[in-house]
């Protein structure tokens, strides 16, 4: 099997496409650029995408961490070359909660399905391997280059080893035998720990049914006597209600007087408030404040004083009458007699004219005054100064009336609201009274014990019951005694059945070692190999045991050494080496699948990288080798030297 080319929109991967060579294919990408990205697409492209993952602390399944950045739905398309013919995988994603679990197999370029391929199956049926093989085998990355085994990589060692048959591991059988066993016995779970309660059960039902027969009966005279109390109880509590019901009502109807009394108060001083209200409305100086008003008054009345004794300077019209005569007399005495006589005339003519006019002009001013004096007595409706301040206070007597009235609706409201309050206060603890249950009234009190004494019975009758329904329950004694016997018989054999799943236990681990014993030899044979090939011949030895863990020894020591004494080259060594190994062992050889390496030579120095790449293009001669790696130097290192079967792949960022 050989993968020719790639198309993804996968994570990082935004319709991106890769395509391969046989042999040895070195693709180098700068770091955050989409290798380890590629690695998954092709895992997921075999194997589908794992939808029963859930997110958990640390760690995220590929259906949320490979999510294509740009929003599209996961999908991709894989050109294989498998068994001789050219074949196209394609996975797509119909709903979003299951990526690429759509799929589809057909020769390339035309739309014949291929035979065998299915979603589920593609990745085995093509790699030969199941998934947890392939990823602990051919699927090499720099994080876990290390190997751990797994049931399905137990059972291809088995079968490699054995009969060649692949439905056979030893851990999985172990599991079911102990599953078996555990439901035997587990600690205190299991068939026999069961039976031994049941048995428990049964004669401690035994010893119990001879004190159950009196318990009864004394519960039963108990409940009687319980009973009669109860009845008398409750007669009296019957009497105690009618009793505090009466008293109750009597309270109600005091407090609901007292609040309709109140309440018509409150009405009618709220009438005579709006009354006073009213007058005081209509009256001269609306409903202002005395206070504001007085102010405007007393100036009123010092304006009318001053007005009423301008009004009262009024002159007579002699004034200049009497010259005017005497001017006329002179005139006509001058005319007559006397020349002089109309000089003088004529004087008293301007006199007369003068007074005239002072005269006229003074009682104009009266009479002005007069008017505004009028004006200020009319507004006040008063005749003199005195109405005027009559109307004050008049309205002053207005205003302390309404003030009064509103003290008395406002202390009459205050007295209905303090009424109800009461009221209110008084319902809470009537509806106390009221409620038997509680409280310190007799009536509560003998409702209490009347409860009491219902639970007593209420109990004693449970007891009687229980007491029954346990007899009942505990049957006949020989027939308890019967199926004791039976449980004894069971309990038994599960017994020897436990024993012999343990003797079963026992021989399969022995079968295990042994297994593993006849595998090891092999996988460590050609673990030392290439280890030897890694390390230029430095190390000769690995030895693996069943778990897979290993040891190396190096050339010229006495004794292997475990992984932690080995350097961090070193140990990438150790494990590529075993990874190969595996690779070689557990995969088909007929139809090779590809090996995938994820930056796995990123700690290896430049000597043992360039050992590690002779080895991979060494076994890149009977299968591909993908080599993803964040460095030019591996590149480099066959720039120039004409080497066949080895591909350069550079990687653009992903857009």
């Amino acid at each position: 099997m050989r993968i020719k080319k790639m198309s993804a929109s996968f994570g990082a991967l935004q319709n991106s496409r890769l395509e391969l060579d046989k042999g040895l294919n070195i693709v180098y990408a700068p770091n955050e650029t989409g290798k380890s990205t590629w690695c998954a697409f092709i895992r997921a492209m075999l194997y589908g995408i794992d939808t029963s993952e859930r997110e958990r602390a640390g760690f995220k399944p590929d259906k949320i961490k490979y999510a294509p950045w740009s929003g599209r739905p996961m999908e991709g398309s894989m050109d294989i070359d498998f068994r001789g013919s050219d074949i196209t995988l394609k996975r797509w994603t119909r709903k979003a909660t299951a990526p690429m679990q759509e799929f589809s197999a057909v020769y390339t370029g035309t739309a014949d399905a291929v035979p065998g391929l299915s979603s589920s199956s593609a990745g085995e049926t093509i790699t030969g391997v199941p998934k947890g093989v392939f990823e602990r085998s051919a699927f090499i990355r720099q994080a876990d280059l290390s190997v751990s085994g797994s049931p399905e990589l137990e059972r291809r060692i088995s079968a490699i080893v054995s009969t060649g048959e692949e439905d056979t591991s030893f851990s999985e059988a172990e599991g079911r035998l102990r599953a078996w066993q555990r439901k035997r016995r587990h600690k205190k779970y299991g068939a026999l720990p069961e039976l031994e309660n049941k048995m428990s059960e049964i004669r401690q039902r035994l010893r119990n049914m001879k004190d159950a027969l009196s318990e009864r009966w004394e519960l039963e005279e108990a409940l009687s006597l319980a009973q009669s109390r109860r009845e008398e109880l409750f007669r009296e509590v019957e009497e105690s209600r009618k009793f505090q019901r009466r008293e109750v009502l009597n309270r109600l109807t005091t407090i609901q007087n007292e609040v309709r009394e109140r309440q018509q108060a409150a009405m009618e001083a709220q009438t005579e408030t709006s009354r006073r209200r009213e007058e005081l409305a209509q009256s001269l100086f609306g409903l202002r404040d005395p206070e504001t008003v007085k102010e405007d008054v007393h100036k009123d009345m010092e304006r009318a004083s001053a007005l009423k004794a301008r009004a009262d300077k009024r002159f007579s019209p002699l004034i200049w009458i009497i010259p005017a005569v005497l001017c006329l007399v002179a005139l006509a005495a001058g005319f007559l007699w006397e020349f002089e006589l109309v000089i003088a005339g004529g004087l008293l003519l301007a006199v007369a004219a003068m007074l005239f006019v002072r005269v006229s002009n003074n009682n104009k001013s009266s009479d002005k005054a007069l008017e505004e004096l009028e004006t200020i007595l009319d507004k006040y409706s008063a005749r003199d100064e005195g109405g005027i301040a009559e109307a004050l206070s008049r309205h002053r007597e207005l205003w302390d009336a309404w003030q009064t009235a509103q003290e008395r609706a406002e202390k009459a409201s205050a007295e209905l609201e303090a009424s109800r309050e009461r009221q209110k206060q008084a319902d809470k603890e009537l509806l106390g009274d009221l409620d038997f249950t509680t409280g310190d009234s007799e009536a509560a009190y003998l409702t209490r014990k009347l409860a009491a004494a219902e639970e007593d019975v209420r109990t004693l009758r449970e007891r009687v019951a229980t007491s029954k329904g346990r007899l009942e329950a505990q049957g006949d004694p020989m027939v308890l005694e019967t199926e004791l016997k039976s449980l004894k018989s069971r309990y038994n054999e599960l017994t020897e059945q436990h024993e012999a799943l343990d003797l079963a236990i026992n021989v399969l681990r022995e079968a295990g070692v042994e297994i593993q014993s006849r595998f090891s030899p092999r996988l460590s044979r050609r673990a030392t190999e290439l280890m030897a090939g890694l390390t230029g011949g430095r190390y000769d030895e690995l030895a693996l045991d069943r778990e897979l863990s290993a040891r190396a020894r190096r050339t010229g020591d006495t004794v292997s050494r475990e992984t932690a004494f080995l350097s961090k080259g070193t140990l990438d060594q150790l494990y590529l080496a075993l990874r190969l190994a595996i690779c070689e062992l557990a995969l088909e050889s007929e139809e090779p699948c590809p090996i995938i390496l994820d930056d796995s030579l990123v700690n290896f120095d430049e000597e043992r990288m360039a050992l590690a790449l002779e080895l991979l293009l060494e076994m890149a001669g009977t299968r591909q080798i993908i080599l993803f790696t964040c460095r030019h130097r591996e590149a480099e290192y066959f720039s120039g030297t004409g080497r066949e079967n080895v591909s350069i792949r550079i990687l653009d960022s992903p857009e």
